[in-house]
């Protein structure tokens, strides 16, 4: 037979190992318009941080327009995958501390905090591509372009999850020591 803790062992990562599977389908499965709300969210933290560049939009999509240059923030810029992988390593590390009051609340706080930093991350990446392009580009072949801008997303969503996820599990180990 199966202790308690055992069992609560096991459920957690089961039901954070489902959670992942079901967030990745359904964004692969829905139409990109579903999530563009990331897009356009994360477009104005950019063109606020960037001191008021030009919004436009686009078939639905959010179009950054600096001096000289053009950003299209297109589906494969929403920052869903970043969300989803974020969400569930917050769940994980919520699921994992002994935590014995509020959980739930816990969660609800990781999700509100993975959107967040989601947004904010993803703002970051769009500054860092405008700089790349600005920057390194013109001294380039343009068959780096998308290595450039491939190595911009993997240079900043990168460190960004790590320092999450650590700050998180800080958090989490703190509130442990507490209840």
């Amino acid at each position: 037979m199966i202790s308690i803790e055992r069992r609560s062992s096991v459920l957690g990562p089961a039901f954070v190992a489902t959670a992942v599977f079901s967030v990745f389908w359904l964004l692969h499965h829905f139409e990109p318009q579903s999530y563009a709300f990331l897009s356009w969210i994360t477009a104005r933290v950019a063109s606020y941080l960037l001191g008021g560049v030009e919004l436009a939009s686009e078939s639905g999509w959010p179009i950054l327009h600096a001096t000289g240059l053009t950003i299209r923030v297109g589906p494969s810029c929403t920052g869903a995958s970043f969300l989803s992988l974020l969400a569930a390593l917050l769940a994980w590390t919520t699921f994992r501390a002994s935590v014995s009051r509020a959980r739930l609340g816990w969660l609800a706080a990781s999700v509100v905090l993975a959107i967040a930093a989601t947004v904010l991350t993803n703002a970051a990446r769009i500054l860092g591509v405008m700089v790349t392009r600005i920057a390194i580009l013109p001294h380039v072949p343009e068959d780096f372009g998308a290595a450039i801008h491939c190595g911009t997303g993997i240079a900043i969503m990168l460190p960004m999850l790590i320092l999450v996820v650590a700050g998180w599990e800080r958090t989490m180990a703190h509130a442990a020591r507490r209840s």
